[in-house]
């Protein structure tokens, strides 16, 4: 699973990356190689903290021209697939 990852730079061109899917994750880095880096770290500690509350996880958009993609672990993105595909049954599959 792979999320999109907006970056713009700055005037003194350091890169200021933002995931266009969950909006409150940001980050800065010095140079495009560490942003992408930091942008990883906080995206699966932001997925994983999604995944100790009750409710759907966010998935990835499709990527759009000049975006980056930022994959996350299968194990992570499993985990997202079964909580999504629980919270979108219904009672009678559940019963049924």
């Amino acid at each position: 699973m792979k999320y999109p990852l907006s970056i713009s730079y700055k005037n003194d061109m350091t890169c200021i990356g933002f995931f266009p899917d969950i909006p409150e994750l940001i980050v800065e880095g010095t140079h495009l190689a560490e942003t992408t880096e930091l942008a990883r770290e906080v995206l699966i500690q932001a997925l994983q903290a999604q995944l100790r509350r009750k409710g759907a996880i966010v998935t990835p958009s499709q990527c759009k021209l000049g975006q980056h993609l930022i994959e996350i672990p299968d194990g992570l993105a499993a985990r997202i697939k079964v909580r999504n595909a629980t919270e979108t049954m219904s009672l009678n599959t559940l019963i049924y």
